[in-house]
């Protein structure tokens, strides 16, 4: 069974020594490339399908939808991360990953940067010369509860790019 390490699963970073020997060099190949955009966006969809009828419309790939998904693992998830079991985190993490990076892209701009175990996909902003994690932030908001907030991540990729200060 897979074992996620907390110091392994980072929120950002521009240090691209450390991603790479953590999670090895970004897929470079533009066809790897596209197949791999278009499973995120089937995986972010699949989301939305996958949510209650009575909320679907809140996951629209808005900003606001970053809270609804918040909501959805407090509902899910209330004190059972311990009887989760790895490999259906890592399922989580992706589907929920990749709804949160494609919003992400969707709203601040950024392009994603695969590697060969998605979890460890990122995406970057050149703009700014950093890489977030969408997978690695889900993983652990599922791992350690609330105080790994989704919705702070998502304020702080603003404040990184300058959208809005505090």
């Amino acid at each position: 069974m897979e074992e996620f390490l907390y110091k392994d699963l980072i929120d950002f970073s521009k240090d691209k020594k450390e991603i790479e020997k953590l999670y090895g060099k970004a897929i470079e190949d533009r066809l790897l490339i596209a197949k791999n955009e278009i499973y995120i966006e089937e995986l972010a969809d699949k989301v939305v399908l996958k949510i209650d009828e009575a909320i679907v419309s809140d996951f629209d790939f808005s900003e606001d939808s970053i809270d609804y998904l918040e909501k959805i693992i407090d509902e899910g998830f209330k004190n059972n991360q311990e009887e989760v079991n790895r490999k259906l985190l890592k399922e989580l993490s992706i589907d929920m990953g990749a709804y949160l990076g494609f919003t992400i892209i969707n709203n601040l701009g950024g392009h994603w940067k695969f590697r060969n175990d998605i979890i460890n996909s990122s995406v970057y902003f050149p703009s700014v010369d950093i890489e977030c994690f969408p997978f690695h932030k889900v993983l652990k908001r599922l791992l350690y509860g609330k105080e790994e907030s989704i919705s702070k991540f998502y304020i702080s990729i603003m404040e990184l790019l300058g959208v809005i200060d505090y």
